[in-house]
This record gives structure tokens, sequence and C-alpha cells, in this order.
């Protein structure tokens, strides 16, 4: 107990890596609230000339309904015009639940923006369409599934992966601790009356167990400026975070046996992250990245939290779990092999 104490409160003295890992993806994310608001509203208002085919349709009927409601909202002016006035035109086939979208103005601003609004549509009913948007009337020009989720805002999926953005931040903390094992302090602890090994295990379940602090105190901070629920299901929503805190300390252990210094192990792992945030298609949610998005390591940990909020359950639960067991069983088996061989001088 001593020993972990006294592991405890080494770590806690690491107030760069606690207050990098709670305020700074806090100030980013309000950076990026503002900077993408002012972005897509530099008036007040978004404006956009729609037009919506099939007008008998029951389906049709609904989504004109929820853009005129829309329409009263102080972000977003809909006109819903003549076809040969708009600048977008929906067409719904009601039987094979297919929408397809229509850019006769070439504005891409406009078209991800109604796209958003119709996601918005899907997720209030809770239903589940094809979505296409179309260059022609006859050409295909991209196509995905509108998967109906319950209430959501657009902010959402920006606020989630600054979350996960910070947990990772956390990693700092598992490269710390192979560079402390390398120190002569280090070395000291490790003839202490308790193998290596354990004393390894110590150090990482008390890396972990910060950063798993750490994020649900941030998520706590979140939910307060942003109004974004994590805990709506808590035991769920503190799970995934552990899990991420787990992963993070292991990612940062790894990094730290393979670099002959700390800042590189830094600046590697802030490479990773970076560009993991970036990838998961999350910061921008305006932009559409495609299945580029599946090679980011977050966008798991991103999606089931964005569901928590959105569904108040875990979707796809069968993916995730494998998803976590082979980047944990990976990573654990690179650390391990590390040690055992002894290619570090620990």
């Amino acid at each position: 107990m001593t020993i972990w104490l006294n592991i405890l409160r080494r770590k806690l003295k690491d107030y760069k890596t606690l207050l990098l890992m709670s305020i700074f993806p806090i100030m980013l994310t309000i950076i990026f609230v503002k900077m993408f608001t002012v972005t897509n509203n530099v008036d007040g208002t978004i404006t956009l000339s729609v037009h919506v085919q099939q007008q008998e349709a029951a389906l049709t009927r609904a989504v004109s309904s929820f853009m005129e409601q829309l329409s009263h909202e102080e972000s977003i002016q809909l006109e819903l015009v003549q076809e040969e006035e708009a600048a977008l035109v929906i067409q719904i086939d009601e039987a094979m639940q297919v929408i397809s979208v229509v850019n006769q103005s070439g504005d891409m601003i406009e078209e991800s923006t109604l796209i958003s609004i119709l996601e918005q549509f899907a997720s209030r009913y809770g239903l589940q369409v094809k979505m296409q948007v179309l260059q022609e009337e006859a050409i295909v020009i991209e196509e995905t599934i509108i998967q109906g989720k319950g209430t959501s805002d657009f902010f959402t999926p920006l606020v989630v992966t600054m979350l996960v953005f910070g947990i990772m931040l956390g990693g700092s903390f598992g490269i710390n601790q192979i560079f402390y094992m390398k120190q002569a302090v280090g070395w000291r602890a490790l003839t202490a009356p308790i193998s290596s090994y354990k004393l390894f295990i110590m150090e990482y379940t008390t890396s972990s167990f910060i950063i798993w602090i750490m994020g649900i105190v941030t998520a706590v901070c979140y939910q307060i400026i942003f109004n974004v629920n994590f805990f709506k299901v808590p035991t769920i929503t503190i799970l995934i975070l552990l899990i991420a805190s787990l992963l993070t300390t292991l990612l940062g252990m790894t990094i730290g046996l393979y670099v002959r210094e700390k800042d590189m192990g830094e600046n590697i792992l802030s490479i990773i992250i970076t560009f993991s945030a970036i990838l998961s298609g999350k910061l921008m949610p305006m932009f559409e990245l495609g299945k580029i998005t599946n090679l980011s390591p977050i966008k798991p940990l991103v999606e089931q939290l964005e569901d928590i909020i959105q569904t108040g359950q875990l979707m796809n639960r069968g993916s995730f779990i494998g998803y976590i067991v082979i980047i944990f069983v990976i990573l654990l088996g690179i650390v391990v092999l590390k040690l055992r061989r002894g290619e570090e001088s620990l």
C-alpha cells in the first residue's frame, strides 16, 4: 500500500500533464465551437432555398413539416420554393426509404447543411433511410445510410472527440513511467522487495486510475459547459472512460519503450492523438470524410460515447468489444515482449 501511495503522490505532482488533460481540451473545444459558429453562420442565419418533390407521400410531408419547424429557428432560414428556383431539391422514394438531394447550385456548404438537417430529421423520428447526393438526377455521387439515434445536436461529436482527445493526452504518464524506470531513482525502485513486473503493474494501474478520474471530471465539465449529457447511463460511460484510460496508458508505455528521449516520445504521442482526432471525422462534423475515418483508432470509442448520449445504450456492442480486445492484446503483447527481451535499459 505504501509503494502504491508513493507512486500516486509522484504522479499527482505532474501538474503539466494533469492540466493538459483537463483544461487544454476544454479550451480547444470552446475555440472550435466559436470558429465553426462564425464560419457557418457569418450573418447569424443560414439561408437555404429548397424544393421537396413527391408532395403526396407521408414521408415527404413529415420532412416538409420538420423543415418548416426549423425555418423558425434563428440559425437556419429555409425557403420552400419551386423546383426551378431551388438551390437544392429533395427527392423522396417512400417505398425504398431513399432520400436524394440534387445540388443545383453546386454550393457544398449548403449541401452539407441540408444533409445535417435530414440527419436530424431521421434522428428525431428514429428512422433509417438511404441518403443519396446527386450531381444530376441519374448520377449518384455519394450514398450513405442515415440511422436515427434520437435527438442530437451539432456539436456533440466535437465535444465527445475532444473528451477522448484529452484522455489520450494522459498517455504521457505511460511514457514518463518508462523513463522514470531508466533513471537512478527508478533503478532503486526496481531493487525494492517487490518484483519488477508487480512494480510495472502498480505504475500502470495508478496512471490509468488518474487518467480515468480526470476523464470523468472533464466529462462533468463538458456536461456543465456544453449541456452534453455523458452520464445518461453512468455505469456504461464510466466503463468506457476506464477502457480508454487503460488503452491510453498502454499506448504511452509502448511509445516510451521504443524511443530514446522522452520529448521524442511525447511528440510521437501528440502526432498520433492529433491524426486520430482528425481522421475520426468528428472534429468537423459538417464535412464527410468517408471511409478514411476507419483509420482512426479512437473512432469506436467516440461513436460509443455518442450512442450513450443520444440513445442511452451501446450500439454495435460486439464489434466494439472485439476492437477493445484486439487493441489491448496488441499493445500489451508489445510491452511484455519488449520488457522480456531486455532491449531497453530498465
